[in-house]
């Protein structure tokens, strides 16, 4: 394991969480907008 191999590796894991909050985001915030049009109409 070289330095390079390790900034590879954490650029890798930074990618994957920033997916993964921006999937939950759209998940939560999808679910939060339907929730919120149906009470209103």
């Amino acid at each position: 394991m070289t330095t390079s191999d390790l900034s590879l590796l954490t650029k890798k894991i930074a990618v994957g969480l920033v997916l993964l909050l921006v999937s939950v985001l759209i998940i939560f915030g999808g679910l939060w907008a339907t929730q919120y049009l149906l009470w209103e109409n």
